[in-house]
C-alpha cells in the first residue's frame, strides 16, 4: 500500500516541477484620483464640555443651557466654515510614482 502511494505522490510532485523560465506580464500604469484631506486633524474644533451643573436648580440649569447653546453655536459656525472651505477646495491630481 505504501509503494503505490509513494509512486503517486512522486508522480504528482514531479508533474509540478518545471524548468521553464517564468516571464512576467508587462505592467501597465493606471492613474487613480486620490482624495486629499483639505483639513488637518489638528484644525478640527474639539467638542466643548457642557456647562450644565450636576444637580443644579432650575436657574442654574437655564444658565448652563444658555451657555451651552452659545458654545455649540460657535462650534457649529467654525465647523460650517471648515466644511465650506473643503467643499470649494480644488481636487489635487494624483502624484506620479517613479520606480
Amino acid at each position: 500500500m505504501k509503494k503505490p502511494l509513494l509512486f503517486c505522490t512522486t508522480l504528482l510532485l514531479s508533474a509540478c516541477a518545471t524548468d521553464q523560465v517564468l516571464v512576467s506580464a508587462p505592467s501597465t500604469e493606471v492613474k487613480v484620483l486620490v482624495t486629499v484631506p483639505c483639513v488637518d486633524a489638528k484644525d478640527i474644533p474639539v467638542i466643548p464640555k457642557t456647562a450644565m451643573p450636576a444637580g443644579g436648580d432650575v436657574g442654574q440649569d437655564a444658565a448652563g443651557a444658555a451657555a451651552d447653546v452659545l458654545t455649540l453655536d460657535a462650534l457649529a459656525r467654525r465647523q460650517n466654515a471648515i466644511l465650506k472651505a473643503c467643499a470649494t477646495a480644488v481636487p489635487q491630481p494624483p502624484k506620479e510614482k517613479h520606480p
